[in-house]
């Protein structure tokens, strides 16, 4: 009774487990899961190699799939192991040893049996289409979640491509669109970009694992380039002088949209940073003609985004990014430390 109970615990925790993750959406993964992935992805993270990094994902991914079903087997062999006389030979009819009885547990729940042993009696003749029925159904929902991770990723890499394309630091973002009376170039893309960033969002919530998810190149990478978007936005809003700046539609709507995707970042256990980064300078907006307010007062409105600032800067450094990468401009791929320099 002991191992039927302890074997029932093991498939509840991972079929619940397994349900949070794949279908409950706006939510944490479940336990096991994200604190098995976050770890994997914090050992990752020590070798700060974008090349090494671009490899962890997937292989975090298929880990954790890799976990459900080896605690499945494990449930179901010690359920299979309560009773001696649970599994027979099919062709002697004797009792099967106990390393029949685990075969027999992962072959029911992987290949439908194999037909050598089969289960004696009413109870675990049940048993046996249950475990059967485990195993499709979980098999089924690993198919389902990892699919769907595979085209994220691909909007991921083009939602960076986008930002990249207006301007490959947030400075350049403003300086590029600047018609010499305003930002009138840019307002289309921040609005064509809203919804992009909104449904990644989404993505997130849904596939947490995607977090971990690694582009090589800074221009393909979302995190770096969304955060260096969200700080053109700061500059844009807070930075440039009232009557130069954009509709506030053009805009809201984009950091409202960026806001929610910060909001994604506790379902992969990223806290924000202790400090925010320091503001942005004005100086290269005032050195292309573009007028802005003095550094006082923009210092003093960028402090009162704190949180959000922290967020991103975490959200950064968590990809395996430097908060100094944002401001660097260069197309040559490194695979450098992270913090010295490493660049697209």
């Amino acid at each position: 009774m002991l191992l039927v109970v302890l074997g029932f615990a093991i498939l509840a925790t991972v079929m619940v487990d397994a349900l949070l993750t794949t279908v409950a959406v706006s939510t944490v993964a479940g336990p096991l899961t994200g604190n098995l992935t976050h770890g994997l992805w914090t050992l990752a993270l020590r070798r700060r190699s974008h090349r090494f990094l671009r490899m962890a994902g997937p292989v975090i991914a298929l880990t954790a799939v890799a976990v459900w079903f080896a605690a499945l087997w494990l449930g179901w062999s010690l359920v299979f192991l309560a009773d001696t006389d649970a599994v027979v030979s099919a062709t002697s009819g004797r009792p099967a040893g106990g390393w029949d009885r685990v075969y027999f547990a992962g072959s029911t729940l992987f290949t439908l049996g194999g037909g050598e042993f089969i289960p004696q009696g009413v109870v675990w003749q049940m048993l046996a289409i249950v475990a059967l029925v485990n195993g499709l159904t979980m098999v089924t929902l690993w198919i389902t979640y990892l699919i769907p991770v595979t085209g994220a990723t691909t909007g991921k890499r083009r939602l960076a491509a986008s930002i990249a394309s207006l301007g490959e630091r947030p400075d350049a973002i403003l300086m590029s669109s600047w018609d010499g009376r305003g930002f009138a170039p840019l307002e289309p893309y921040l609005v064509s970009l809203t919804p992009m960033v909104a449904e990644l969002a989404e993505q997130h919530l849904a596939y947490p694992v995607l977090h971990y998810f690694h582009s090589a190149h800074r221009y393909t990478a979302a995190a770096p380039m969304m955060a260096s978007l969200d700080e053109a936005l700061t500059m844009l809003e807070f930075g440039v002088a009232p009557r130069h700046r954009p509709a506030q539609f053009a805009f809201h709507p984009l950091r409202d949209a960026v806001s929610h995707f910060l909001d994604t970042l506790f379902s992969a256990f990223i806290i924000p940073e202790t400090d925010p980064p320091a503001a942005p300078s004005l100086q290269r907006l005032r050195d292309t003609g573009i007028p802005t307010v003095d550094d006082e007062e923009f210092e003093a409105a960028v402090s009162k985004l704190g949180q959000r600032r922290r967020l991103l800067h975490a959200l950064v450094d968590n990809d395996g990014w430097s908060w100094d990468d944002l401001w660097t401009t260069t197309h040559r791929d490194h695979d450098n430390p992270a913090g010295t320099g490493m660049t697209a």
